[in-house]
């Protein structure tokens, strides 16, 4: 399954390696290769193996069989410390960032030691460390920023920056552009293509094909915890890439929707809130799906928070269904008919330790309680048939969500929200980090509700998704609104230009 480079000895190699937990196989006898200055993209499903696969090159995990040898030598029991001074660094998906910290604090946390003896020292070395890194990488960014106050993307950006910073062989990414825009993807390519000319090997994990067959050189592809093709990107095709990881034909990422344009059910004009956004106006029909694209930063989740009673409109009004409305919090907007989901599925979605079932009546508890008394029986029962509808795959209804997997998470979500049988539902990066086959199912649940008369505001990164599943796209930069275009008459690069105004 190795595509060798003549000539290079591998900076790491995963030789028959196979991982069970409690039993239950994980990884079987995978063997994988990576070369000095590879960017190497590992991919398939949610439950494929990737985290696991992961965490054994790290160090975290050790396998049951098999052998990690890194730069010739076998790994022997190490920690974590050890491991990551020996040249291995991670960018994990959930950002591994202290918030009240600055950003120079927290690219060298944890090497303090390595700045200096006396604090005063270490302070100033900090600050001029990160001066230099952030002007070596041409990111303009305020190192004694508190890493609270920076975007999702810009944190992102400090966790890469820290990997670069421990001049690591072999960097691990898991998602590493999940919360970034566009201009910042360019700029992620470039620290990448620069890691890549100094020798540094990359692994990282991506669901975005533009992304998997745009950056790397070789991708290997886990299915079921079965390594089951590891080639060179230019031997690889995307069809051919999405068949080995859902392990059958996939003749399109989405679903054919007939659109049946009904009735005005939402209007928006002159909306705004200061320093947030301003003037935006649109309609919505029933059965309609509007798209709102930009970059990140730019409004967009802001509108939808406003449209959702998260946020209070200091000027112009929401007509819903003729009738100007003002919504006080969440609950006036759900009472109207409208459903929102979070980009932020984790901080706003569910609680992770709740159940599935816990989870979907938990905005909805007074249609499971007579006289203060919670009716489990009946929670259990409408679980159960979300569970089915959104092909959420669990051991149950009474299975914790924080064990599902992303994509099945982000279904759990929907099926809270879909639970008030909303009119109009808002959907705010839907798809982020997700599998390719939880995004089809996604899609494909998207043009039921449509087809049903559903109306749905669609805000996403994803410039393939935004174009082939919205109707029209409103285009917003800088908190204004600068195009209303139509699919057929559009392009990526004209929404780009649009959203870089």
């Amino acid at each position: 399954m190795e595509c060798r480079v003549e000539g290079e000895k591998p900076v790491l190699e995963l030789s028959h390696v196979s991982i069970a937990y409690s039993g239950t196989p994980i990884l079987h006898s995978v063997d994988l290769s990576l070369y000095p200055g590879e960017i190497h993209a590992l991919v398939g499903e949610n439950g494929a193996g990737k985290s696991t696969l992961m965490k054994t090159i790290l160090g975290i995990i050790s396998p049951d069989k098999g052998e990690v040898i890194f730069f010739g030598q076998k790994r022997q029991q190490q920690s974590l410390k050890q491991i990551m001074d020996s040249g291995i660094s991670m960018i994990h998906q959930e950002l591994m960032l202290i918030p009240e910290l600055s950003v120079e604090e927290n690219i060298f946390l944890g090497r303090e030691n390595e700045l200096g003896f006396w604090p005063w020292e270490r302070k100033k070395n900090a600050r001029l460390k990160a001066l230099e890194l952030l002007a070596d990488c041409d990111i303009p960014m305020d190192p004694s920023a508190l890493v609270k106050n920076l975007s999702i993307a810009e944190q992102q950006l400090v966790e890469i920056l820290r990997a670069i910073s421990q001049q690591a062989k072999l960097i691990l990414m898991d998602e590493p552009t999940s919360s970034l825009s566009e201009k910042e993807i360019s700029l992620f390519r470039r620290l990448i293509n620069k890691l890549k000319n100094e020798g540094v090997s990359i692994l990282f994990t991506s669901h975005k094909m533009e992304e998997i067959f745009g950056f790397s050189d070789r991708i290997s592809v886990l299915r079921d915890g079965y390594l089951i093709s590891s080639k060179l990107r230019d031997d690889s095709t995307e069809q051919e890439v999405v068949q080995q990881m859902v392990g059958r034909e996939m003749n399109q990422f989405f679903p054919q929707r007939e659109v049946l344009r009904g009735d005005l059910c939402l209007q928006v004009k002159c909306l705004g809130i200061p320093n947030l956004f301003q003037d935006i106006h649109f309609d919505l029909h029933q059965g309609e799906i509007l798209g709102l694209g930009g970059l990140v930063g730019a409004g967009r989740t802001d509108i939808g928070k406003a449209l959702a009673g998260l946020l209070i409109p200091q000027s112009g009004e929401i007509i819903w269904k003729g009738q100007a409305i003002k919504f006080k919090n969440p609950q006036d907007a759900m009472k109207h008919g409208i459903g929102y989901v979070s980009e932020d599925r984790k901080e706003m979605g569910f609680i992770p330790e709740f159940s599935i079932q816990q989870n979907i009546s938990l905005s909805s508890l007074l249609d499971f309680q007579r006289w203060g008394v919670l009716n489990q029986a009946k929670e259990k029962e409408i679980a159960k048939g979300h569970i089915a509808r959104l092909k959420i795959k669990s051991k149950g209804p009474e299975q914790a969500v924080m064990n599902l997997s992303g994509g099945n998470q982000q279904k759990v979500v929907f099926g809270r929200v879909l639970q008030h049988v909303p009119e109009v539902l808002i959907l705010d990066e839907p798809t982020r980090g997700i599998d390719v086959q939880a995004k089809f199912e996604i899609y494909t649940l998207m043009a039921e509700l449509s087809k049903q008369g559903k109306s749905i505001i669609l805000i996403s990164s994803d410039l393939p998704e935004l174009m082939h599943m919205s109707d029209r796209i409103l285009v917003i930069s800088k908190g204004k609104q600068t195009a209303t275009l139509h699919k057929e008459e559009t392009s990526p690069a004209e929404i780009m230009s649009y959203a870089m105004k």
